[in-house]
């Protein structure tokens, strides 16, 4: 992965791109994002108690889900359909978008508030209570996924899908590594503790990887990556900036559409059946996912930018 792979792709790769080259990659992320927790699942399963693993597998996902799609799923659709003319300099391509990425951050710090203070609210909780530490760990968490996102929306334009292979990888590995070093070295900690320390670490990974790259392979300048410093000339796209709010709004009911049944467990129903249906969720929907997910992202990132605005 180079410069120049980045740069060949921003000047002309968006419209020729093959679309088994970007289903194989893809096939690749998700058969390894998902391979590497299915393994450990099957180990972790046996170590945890009802109750544990429904906030494993139902409770915590939901909250992190709920904040992380709210705040980014509008903005990762809408600029994959940003126009990206090969007659300007990809370096005000790129701030342009930046621009309107990284209004994803305070929304997304917004929500994380909002979520957490829900939680607080609903479940009639302290800061001192072990499972409110929890939600703040994985608020912390997802505050951090969000810090990279406007370079994974910038990575995704720019077709580095060895980039995203190689950093989602390695922070799955990672959230494993670290839950199930805690879980095996039998330290005295809350499980929910635990799991969010492993969501961390996850965040953490995505941080630095996308950070890492795009400031020590110089990708692009520091003030293209932050646009939004006094004298900077490229002006936002309104008409994206648009697009960004109208996505996130429509993700407000595919939310509810994806995590519906969730939200019901968790509201209504005990910890075992939450548990139960967290297994076959994760064990389950497998191969669904492998085959289907690729497939949908891969057409998406081929046919966005050719679509009518």
């Amino acid at each position: 992965m180079s410069k120049a792979e980045g740069s060949r792709a921003m000047l002309g790769d968006g419209d020729s791109t093959n679309l088994s080259r970007t289903f194989k990659y893809l096939m690749a992320t998700q058969f390894l994002s998902r391979g590497i927790p299915f393994i450990f699942n099957s180990w972790i399963v046996r170590h945890l108690t009802e109750d544990d693993y429904a906030l494993y597998a139902v409770q915590f996902h939901l909250f992190v889900t709920c904040v992380l799609f709210l705040s980014r799923e509008g903005f990762r659709r809408a600029c994959m359909r940003a126009d990206f003319s090969n007659a300007a300099p990809m370096q005000k391509n790129a701030a342009k978008l930046l621009k309107v990425a990284w209004l994803s951050v305070p929304l997304g710090i917004l929500i994380t508030c909002a979520a957490s203070m829900l939680v607080f609210w609903w479940q009639s909780i302290s800061y001192t209570n072990p499972y409110a530490q929890a939600i703040l760990i994985n608020g912390f968490a997802c505050i951090l996924e969000l810090l990279a996102e406007p370079l994974y929306i910038l990575s995704q334009n720019l077709l580095l899908l060895r980039l995203r292979l190689i950093v989602e990888t390695a922070a799955t590995l990672l959230r494993c590594t670290t839950t199930y070093v805690l879980i095996a070295s039998q330290i005295d900690m809350e499980k929910g503790i635990v799991f969010a320390l492993s969501q961390t670490a996850y965040g953490a990974c995505l941080f630095f990887g996308y950070w890492g790259y795009f400031l020590l392979f110089r990708v692009l300048r520091c003030s293209d990556l932050f646009p939004f410093r006094v004298g900077n000339a490229v002006g936002s796209d309104k008409q994206l900036s648009d697009m960004c709010m109208l996505f996130t709004l429509q993700s407000f009911r595919k939310l509810i559409l994806q995590e519906g049944e969730k939200m019901v467990l968790v509201w209504l129903d005990t910890p075992y059946n939450q548990a139960v249906y967290g297994l076959v969720d994760k064990l389950g929907s497998l191969v669904v996912r492998l085959m289907f997910l690729p497939f949908e992202e891969s057409s998406y990132a081929t046919f966005a930018r050719k679509s009518p605005k």
